[in-house]
């Protein structure tokens, strides 16, 4: 069997992540995944827009770039509250960091005109507290208090308004506040999303930005296929149902990916590691898989983005395929 395609791997190391990956092949088990069907032609069409808050240029109509994400978000935003609540309409903020005053008057608006409203965060970013000795960690969220400076002011705004722990029609869920001891390693909920529920017209947004002035090269990618929305909000589901009962990201319950398949005979994957396991190490089993059969397995392209470029055991398993290829006289990649 002769098979060739390319690999994308647009991937940010979350704690609790999400790894999309497209391949024209079948991706390499043994995660495995529920399959499901979308209406849509390709794997790229899944996305609606990429916007980039760096400035170059590209000819692509779904890239636009130069944009300000944290202004975009706030327009979604402002524009989902306008159309005032109704059956299905929700917001879920996924974020590991919001210090933005406006973001909190849209959520505190939204509160008021009746839209339900879960934030699901990390309140290390906003809480701090004095922790008994031996005390490692607390899901009792009012016997902190909130910080002076970071995300501590807006969310102390936003309880104030009427907004609950854990519970309600406008919630705030979080993994639990740890003590920061010297030899602590501290786990972060690190996910950045932005789901704005409404039946057939719901929007997701994701990608690398927190809702902070703080200038970052971020993007972030716009859907609304009905498939990838579901992915994302069941998800979301269940780090309510965890967090809310006081348990942490290592008690997220293990969650097969979401293979969509598109009609083309592209697929395109959804998993959130959940600090479970390293996606890395699925990206360096597919290399090494076209390393063990050169002559049947090609790859024709490589695209990655990535924060930080450091996995040695994935860098070890591309040199190694291009010794191969380069020893049997074969084309290489175009990465």
């Amino acid at each position: 069997m002769y098979l060739a395609g390319k690999i994308f791997f647009a991937l940010v190391l979350f704690l609790a992540s999400a790894l999309p990956l497209f391949a024209a092949d079948d991706p390499l088990e043994p995660l495995a995944a529920k399959e499901v069907k979308s209406t849509l032609e390709a794997a790229e069409d899944s996305v609606d827009m990429m916007y980039v808050s760096e400035k170059f240029t590209s000819s692509h109509p779904r890239v636009s770039t130069g944009v300000n994400i944290l202004d975009l978000e706030k327009g979604a935003l402002r524009k989902f509250i306008s159309g005032g609540p109704g059956p299905g309409r929700e917001i879920i903020l996924t974020r590991y960091g919001v210090n933005d005053d406006e973001v909190f008057d849209l959520l505190i608006d939204a509160m008021k005109k009746g839209i339900p409203v879960t934030f699901i965060t990390d309140v290390n970013r906003a809480l701090e507290m004095d922790f008994a000795a031996g005390e490692k960690m607390t899901t009792d969220f009012k016997k902190a208090r909130f910080k002076s400076g970071d995300m501590g002011p807006g969310l102390k705004r936003f309880m104030d308004a009427g907004c609950k722990w854990n519970v309600g029609k406008c919630k705030v869920v979080s993994q639990p506040l740890f003590s920061k001891t010297e030899d602590a390693m501290i786990p972060i909920m690190h996910e950045k999303g932005l789901l704005l529920k409404d039946g057939e017209k719901s929007v997701l947004c994701r990608g690398t930005a927190n809702m902070s002035t703080a200038p970052r090269y971020n993007r972030m990618f716009r859907h609304s296929d009905p498939v990838f929305v579901k992915a994302y909000d069941d998800h979301y589901r269940q780090l309510v149902d965890v967090f809310a009962k006081g348990g942490q990201i290592k008690d997220i319950p293990p969650t097969a990916p979401t293979r969509v398949l598109f009609t083309n005979g592209t697929s395109l994957e959804i998993a959130f590691t959940d600090g479970k396991y390293n996606p890395n190490d699925r990206f360096t089993n597919l290399v090494k898989r076209a390393t063990d059969d050169v002559d049947n397995i090609v790859i024709d392209e490589i695209v990655m983005s990535h924060f930080a470029f450091t996995n040695k055991d994935f860098v070890e398993a591309l040199n190694q395929y291009l010794k191969i290829l380069k020893f049997k006289k074969k084309a290489f990649p175009k990465i």
